[in-house]
């Protein structure tokens, strides 16, 4: 049962991650930050869906640190360069192959695929 809360958790954000890529935007690094990423085995399958290695902030408030970020790109205070070095690096989680991990996903998107639109 964690091992399903964990990973749909890593699902949900791939998700996330698809959509922005949609926008054009391409994401060149995940950082992650939060007391649910202190665990171990969210980290590693993370960066084995997402096929990144993630950084995890060291930093207890880098998630506002990184909406701050956002928003100043997005209203033109900063520009992206602007903020590399801003916030202080992490601990690296290097990608593994799990095809056991990516079959799951792909089964998800199907299934999603196909029940969408149902009431």
């Amino acid at each position: 049962m964690i091992r399903a809360v964990m990973e749909g958790f890593a699902i949900f954000l791939k998700d996330i991650a698809e959509e922005v890529r949609k926008i054009r935007i391409e994401p060149r690094n995940f950082g992650l930050s939060g007391g649910l990423f202190s665990i171990t085995y969210l980290r590693q399958i993370l960066a084995d869906i997402l096929g990144h290695n993630v950084r995890i902030s060291t930093g207890r408030k880098a998630s506002a640190l990184g909406a701050a970020f956002l928003a100043g790109i997005q209203h033109g205070f900063w520009k992206a360069d602007d903020i590399r070095g801003m916030a202080s690096p992490g601990d690296m989680v290097n990608v593994k192959t799990n095809p056991g991990l990516l079959r799951r996903y792909k089964k998800w998107k199907e299934l999603h695929r196909m029940t969408r639109g149902l009431e």
